[in-house]
């Protein structure tokens, strides 16, 4: 009878390591990001998640992921929530920052920008505001001041499909 030990030892091979297909990295570092996130903690956040996240409430979360990826570059990162036929929350960045948006939940009080002037005015630096405003202006923005000169650098604003205001702004170089 042999040793079982020694049959197995004498079947393996040696271990090379393999990078991963960079795809499945990043979306496994993202999962697990996700998770880490999601953990209740008496741990302070983490400098790398902001102390403040604008939160948008729009009439169509799904167009409104399309056209700020479209206009902006935005990127949505991980899955967004959904809620029957809403999206109840979805995280995108942009610019480096964190942006969060929702459908409207009229039951709970959640409601987009009315006809009205927005509230709220988001500021955005990009390196080449003209470029961005005409992306965005071509993916559906009304363009509220085209870009112009200013002492503080070049700017614009525009008012999305949504009805939120973006003052895009490249610094004066």
């Amino acid at each position: 009878m042999t040793d079982p030990e020694r049959a197995f030892r004498s079947l393996a091979r040696p271990v090379t390591p393999v990078d991963p297909e960079p795809g499945y990295a990043a979306a496994l570092r993202d999962r697990l990001r996700r998770a880490l996130l999601q953990t209740p903690s008496t741990e302070p956040r983490s400098p790398a998640v902001p102390a403040l996240i604008p939160y948008l409430v729009v009439r169509d979360a799904r167009a409104a992921i399309d056209f700020y990826a479209e206009a902006f570059g935005a990127r949505t990162v991980g899955d967004p929530y959904v809620d029957g036929d809403r999206i109840g929350h979805a995280e995108l960045e942009l610019a480096g920052a964190t942006l969060y948006l929702a459908d409207a939940y009229p039951e709970y009080g959640l409601e987009g920008p009315g006809e009205a002037k927005p509230p709220v005015s988001l500021h955005l630096t990009v390196p080449d505001v003209d470029a961005v405003m005409d992306r965005a202006a071509a993916a559906g923005a009304t363009v509220e001041r085209p870009a112009t000169d200013e002492p503080y650098g070049r700017g614009g604003r525009l008012i999305d499909p949504f009805g939120h205001r973006w003052m895009v702004q490249s610094p004066q170089g």
